[in-house]
């Protein structure tokens, strides 16, 4: 089944409601230019809530960071209960290679960017992360942004990626247009943030209706073309995602 994360959670409320809904991961963002960075007693609020609400497999929490070092990103993900660690910078690969959680790298795809030209970046980034359990996250490349920007990409492009490749589709997604996308590209999941929220602040609403939505996609699907569980690099696991 096609995973969802919910991302730029800055709620308790949000963050059981993406849960509730069947959510498999919940982004917490600690990027400092981030209009939805959390303090890390915010996001320590967040990772007990969940846990006393999913006492089994909970959504598994992303930290996301942009250009920390992997010393600061393991000491918040040992103070937040982090599952994952998503990295929408700049690092340098030495960084992703010291980590000991899961990640997951940010590739941005610019409106001009070719089939070729794409494959052709994940294949020499898979080189570095294919012994350790990680995926990419595809979103749309905009200077000077690391993300939230609501565009989409293209996803002809994102699908042929996702026949070779793990990976969340990112970039503009929303209740109205994730069904095609999901049904289209056929990724491991799909990643949504600004796509859910209404003033600037998530939107249950929102949120089941994007869930429901990728449950449809899903229902289209033959079974042997559905995303099994546990398709990582360097795993069997998914850190419980469920």
């Amino acid at each position: 089944m096609t995973k969802v994360k919910i991302c730029g959670v800055t709620q308790v409320s949000h963050a059981l409601v993406a849960g509730e809904a069947g959510a498999a991961l919940i982004g917490l963002n600690f990027a400092p230019e981030s209009r939805r960075r959390l303090s890390v007693p915010q996001a320590q609020e967040i990772a007990r809530a969940l846990r006393r609400r999913f006492p089994g497999p909970a959504p598994a929490l992303v930290g996301i960071f942009v250009n920390a070092t992997a010393a600061e990103m393991q000491r918040t993900a040992a103070s937040c209960s982090l599952d994952w660690l998503q990295l929408a910078g700049e690092e340098p690969w030495e960084t992703a290679a010291a980590l000991e959680q899961p990640f997951i790298r940010v590739v941005h795809v610019a409106p001009e960017e070719t089939a070729e030209g794409l494959l052709g970046r994940l294949a020499e980034d898979a080189r570095w992360i294919h012994a350790k359990e990680s995926l990419f996250l595809l979103d749309a490349y905009v200077a000077g942004r690391h993300g939230g920007t609501g565009k989409t990409i293209d996803w002809e492009l994102a699908r042929r990626a996702a026949r070779e490749y793990p990976l969340l589709l990112s970039g503009g997604l929303t209740p109205e247009n994730v069904e095609q996308a999901a049904a289209l590209v056929q990724p491991w999941g799909v990643d949504v943030s600004s796509g859910v929220e209404s003033g600037g602040l998530k939107d249950e609403a929102k949120v089941r209706a994007f869930l429901a939505a990728v449950r449809r996609a899903d229902g289209g699907l033959e079974d042997d073309e559905i995303k099994k569980e546990g398709r990582l690099w360097g795993g069997p696991g998914d850190h419980g995602a469920s």
